[in-house]
């Protein structure tokens, strides 16, 4: 399956997880669409300002790919700067977060991926 870019919808998500401003979230694919145990694979662009609350994940794990611009990410409380290219991952009972304090938009690849009930 391809999906083109014209056909990508992005939807506001207000104070996402807790954060400030708005996000856009651009799924890539929706649920039903593939097999896998994703949760999300979503592109996410954040405004100057903008920030994805700090949240926890459990019985699942978070991968995230930086697209464009400048991140400020909470790696289990610890302040890392991430740039276009620099990817991280918070697994189970880990916490993060992300926050664009730059002047530009931050664009990043969100793939939440859920553990085996088997």
């Amino acid at each position: 399956m391809v999906r083109y870019k014209e056909k990508l919808i992005s939807s506001p998500r207000p104070n996402m997880l807790g954060g400030e401003g708005t996000a856009m979230v651009t799924p890539l694919f929706e649920k039903g669409e593939y097999r896998g145990h994703a949760r999300l694979m979503s592109v996410l662009t954040l405004e100057p300002g903008c920030t994805v609350g700090e949240h926890k994940h459990e019985g699942e794990e978070e991968f995230v790919y930086i697209l464009s611009g400048n991140a400020i990410y909470y790696d289990n409380g610890v302040q890392k700067e991430m740039k276009a290219g620099d990817t991280a991952i918070t697994i189970s009972g880990q916490t993060h977060r992300i926050d664009n304090k730059g002047t530009e938009s931050l664009k990043y690849l969100a793939m939440v991926l859920t553990y085996d009930e088997a």
